[in-house]
């Protein structure tokens, strides 16, 4: 539909990943063969000659706009393949959907990106009703522990978060700057 592709080129600008997508049928019926190019910059290249980042999420992007409001998602790093900016607009698609269309997600990931950006439409949407959380897993004396975390309508983490949820990167950071 003309709306599904909205939102695809949509996501492909805010991405970076492309500007545009061109649909070439083979054929007049609804269920014939097809060729879909991605259009970036002066360029208009078959799906298949572009990076994995673009196959992969385009699928997903199809499914969530499939389906009917007040959907369930599981989702397993969508962010694979895909370059940080592409990340980050995986989490305002996400926030936009569970605010327009009340779809709910279980997203299995390691991206700070989508995390964080969802965290910051949170923050800029203070009255909307999305309800969010993390669940850090963490391993200690082998055992495994699930920690919910909420994200605050402000966007930020409830406080007592487990001191590993941000450890290693305070620490990296730290020493990049030279203070530990």
């Amino acid at each position: 539909s003309q709306k599904f592709l909205e939102f695809i080129k949509e996501y492909g600008k805010e991405s970076g990943l492309f500007k545009d997508i061109e649909i070439n049928s083979f054929g007049d019926n609804p269920a014939s063969p097809f060729e879909l190019k991605i259009v970036s910059e002066d360029k208009s290249l078959n799906i298949c000659n572009v990076g994995y980042g673009v196959s992969q999420s385009l699928p997903i992007l199809l499914e969530l706009f499939a389906r009917e409001k007040n959907t369930w998602y599981a989702i397993q790093q969508p962010e694979v393949h895909l370059h940080p900016r592409a990340q980050a607009a995986l989490g305002d698609v996400f926030f936009n959907l569970a605010l327009q269309e009340k779809k709910r997600f279980f997203i299995e990931t390691h991206s700070d990106f989508i995390v964080d950006r969802f965290r910051l439409n949170v923050n800029k949407n203070k009255d909307s009703e999305v309800e969010s959380q993390v669940i850090f897993f963490e391993q200690k004396d082998g055992v495994n522990t699930a920690h919910p975390i909420e994200i605050l309508p402000n966007g930020k983490y409830q406080d007592g978060m487990p001191e590993s949820f941000y450890s290693f990167f305070v620490k990296e950071d730290l020493s990049i700057l030279g203070l530990q």
